[in-house]
């Protein structure tokens, strides 16, 4: 078993969050937008934002196989990423 990890990335309560499969990627919901975080020598630093949603996501999975993000919404909408950005 893993050593567990602590990161801080705010001081803000959120719904959901989850890791691709190497743990190298982070999905964390923020109000009405996902916020992609990529691990660094420092943790995990922003690199991108998934918008499109109108009310609060509530949920985020980033598939363990295809790395397609999907999330949902208090709006009952779903958006689906094909595959995770390319983050470098």
């Amino acid at each position: 078993m893993a050593a567990p990890e602590v990161n801080l990335l705010f001081h803000q309560p959120i719904s959901d969050h989850s890791f691709n499969a190497d743990r190298s990627l982070l999905a964390v919901t923020r109000e009405n937008n996902v916020e992609l975080y990529t691990r660094s020598r420092k943790g995990f630093t922003l690199k991108d934002e998934l918008k499109g949603h109108d009310k609060t996501v509530t949920s985020v999975d980033i598939s363990s196989v295809t790395g397609r993000i999907v999330t949902c919404s208090q709006g009952k909408h779903e958006l689906s990423l094909p595959h995770a950005p390319k983050l470098t």
